[in-house]
């Protein structure tokens, strides 16, 4: 097991792609990153684990001859977030693109590199990129696998497992080609397969202990599966946090607030931040670390600022990409190293958009902080303890040029614009057209239902058009997804029952409210529509308003409009507005208060599972409920209105 970073006269991170002594030939490999160069990866990284020896710098021709033939032989695939996907394509090689749900982005650098008698897992921070493997401040965790069983084979199996999930979120469309979705599928299970007749010894006592630690959409936070994996008792008092990255305003507060959580109750807390910066020409130093984290978060809890050398021992430029969090309590120590920046996304505590990350947790006994400890500190960066109350230092207050993490609907926003600018089109060409003809809406209460239904059509037509052209993920990114019907709906039937309380109680207390202040409420034009239909019509009209028009209505104000909102006001910001809109488009001011608790409610269904089925099944029971009760009582009359 060893941690290593780059360093100039230390180990150099494409050595860990070069196979060991008696690692017999290659069988494949797989990684993911967030950023990729296809050029680099294959000469450098695949160069080595295939064992290429000619150098293509000297003998071009000799080169691409044993390039072929190596490369032939082996499987090797690379699961990329899909904002990175390069053009760079290869024969000798797959590409996947990554989408994640919820706003997240695939940020994972894990590889899996399988020979015929050992196995390699490298968990880090830095990306398939040269930068990343040979200029900046990196961290990896190199886990060796052979069949002695030198290390837990579990170990490995939550590796495969993470690929496993990491492969899901690819595309359907190309999760389905035999190459190269398929393909990645059958070569896990071939490694799984592979090393499931090697020895699984397990951890000496008082040995150094390893964890995967995985953050995904749904999983448990990386700070939460810190105190629940890898520590037990009173919690630590000490923490150093190094990332290159952060969140901005009430973000990072949160997450200082959740860190805290796991610490000592009790006594004295320190937090310790390692972060890049720079000397501005006034003198003074400027962090890449937020305003809002420069005071604690809580009692007791002291704050202390490193800032990571800029440049090696050699004077060459090193850029801070590590991340790390490292805690202690006395002669006990945990150090995770891995991909999760200190933001809420990269651990997955904040509730909103989470990353895919992996990291690794070393949980250092007492015994080995001799050694281990002295390993593990050597692989963070030189720094220099800021003095906050003597030297002039500053924080970001403006967001940071930092990596970005894209929202998986961000490809849509020109699809957005087009879909208002036909509706409005078509709703003044087909009134003028209908009016020239002669038919007047007003009088032909299922032609307005009809023409309106038409309307909303065109509209979902032209973002259904765009989405699959446009995103990556084509109608999955609008959460038409295959599987998991059923338990949507469930989902969305029991968040129905649930909201049913407050609609009701927003339906009386507008009622009230207007009556107030001197208005006497009324129903929903549509709502005194159905009440004068019949027979045929009246069929025709239960129809569209609770099976057609829910699913019309939802494409376009869950499963598109909704999501660019959140990716420009957060989550909160997006659901909220998007309410609104839905409310105010019915029309109704007096119905306005329980049609927007009712969106509320559909857009955390849509936000927190990302099926339009379940926010579908809210929609269409409320629509059927309330065609119900204003049929058939007066009290559904009432509230209607």
């Amino acid at each position: 097991m060893s941690t290593k970073t780059v360093e100039p006269r230390g180990t150099r991170l494409l050595s860990f792609w070069e196979p060991p002594d008696e690692a017999g030939p290659p069988i494949g490999c797989v990684a993911s990153t967030y950023t990729f160069d296809g050029p680099f990866f294959e000469e450098h990284c695949l160069g080595r684990f295939a064992g290429i020896e000619s150098d293509p710098n000297e003998d071009r021709r000799a080169y691409l001859i044993e390039r072929e033939e190596k490369l032939a032989q082996v499987y090797s695939c690379v699961l990329v977030d899909r904002a990175h996907v390069t053009p760079h394509r290869s024969l000798r090689w797959n590409l996947l693109p990554v989408s994640v749900p919820g706003g997240g982005i695939q940020h994972s650098k894990l590889a899996l590199l399988v020979w015929e008698r050992h196995v390699r897992l490298l968990v880090g921070s830095a990306n398939l990129t040269e930068p990343g493997y040979r200029s900046n401040y990196e961290q990896m965790a190199a886990l060796d696998f052979t069949p002695e069983g030198d290390l837990p084979r579990g170990l490995l199996e939550d590796a495969i497992a993470h690929l496993e999930r990491t492969r899901s979120f690819v595309p359907e469309g190309v999760q389905r080609t035999a190459h190269p979705g398929q393909a990645l599928r059958e070569f896990l299970r071939r490694a799984s397969r592979h090393v499931s007749s090697w020895a699984d010894r397990g951890w000496a006592p008082g040995a150094v202990r390893a964890e995967l630690l995985c953050v995904h959409p749904g999983s448990k936070s990386l700070l939460d599966q810190l105190a629940e994996r890898t520590w037990s008792g009173t919690g630590a008092d000490i923490v150093h946090a190094m990332s290159p990255f952060f969140d901005l305003g009430t973000g990072a507060r949160t997450l200082l607030t959740k860190l805290l959580r796991i610490m000592s109750v009790q006594g004295e807390r320190r937090i310790e931040f390692f972060v890049g910066g720079r000397r501005l020409p006034d003198g003074a130093l400027e962090l890449d670390a937020p305003e809002s984290i420069r005071e604690p978060a809580g009692k007791s809890v002291e704050h202390v600022f490193h800032l990571v050398h800029a440049r090696d021992e050699l004077g060459e430029p090193r850029a801070l990409h590590a991340k790390s969090l490292w805690l202690q309590r006395g002669d006990r120590a945990v150090c995770a190293v891995g991909s999760s920046n200190f933001t809420t996304a990269g651990t997955g505590a904040g509730g909103g958009a989470t990353n895919l990350e992996a990291n690794v947790a070393y949980v250092l006994p007492p015994a080995s902080r001799n050694a281990e400890w002295k390993s593990i500190a050597a692989s963070w960066p030189e720094d220099d303890e800021l003095d906050l109350a003597r030297q002039d230092v500053r924080f970001q207050r403006e967001p940071q040029d930092r990596t970005p993490e894209p929202c998986e609907f961000d490809a849509l926003p020109l699809a957005f614009g087009l879909a208002v600018f036909t509706f409005f089109a078509l709703t003044i060409v087909g009134s003028y057209g209908l009016k020239f003809a002669g038919v007047e809406l007003k009088e032909s209460g299922i032609g307005m239902v009809l023409f309106g239904a038409g309307l909303q059509l065109g509209t979902v037509a032209l973002v259904a058009s765009f989405a699959r052209r446009l995103d990556p993920d084509g109608l999955r990114s609008l959460g038409l997804r295959k599987g998991g019907a059923p338990q949507s709906a469930a989902l969305g039937f029991l968040a129905y029952l649930a909201t049913v309380p407050a609609i009701v109680g927003a339906g009386l207390l507008s009622t009230w409210l207007w009556g107030v202040l001197g208005f006497e409420a009324r129903q929903q034009d549509v709502l005194r529509l159905v009440l004068d239909l019949a027979g045929l019509e009246r069929v025709t009209f239960l129809v569209l308003a609770v099976l057609v028009i829910p699913l019309l209505e939802e494409l376009f104000f869950r499963a598109f409009l909704q999501p660019l909102l959140v990716q420009n006001l957060g989550d909160r910001g997006g659901v909220a507005v998007t309410a609104v809109l839905f409310a105010a488009v019915h029309g109704n001011l007096f119905a306005f208060l329980p049609i927007f608790v009712l969106a509320l409610a559909m857009g955390m269904v849509m936000l927190r599972t990302q099926r339009l089925v379940a926010c579908y099944v809210v929609h269409a029971l409320h629509n059927g409920l309330m065609l119900f009760l204003v049929l058939q009582t007066d009290f559904g009359r009432q509230l209607a209105g």
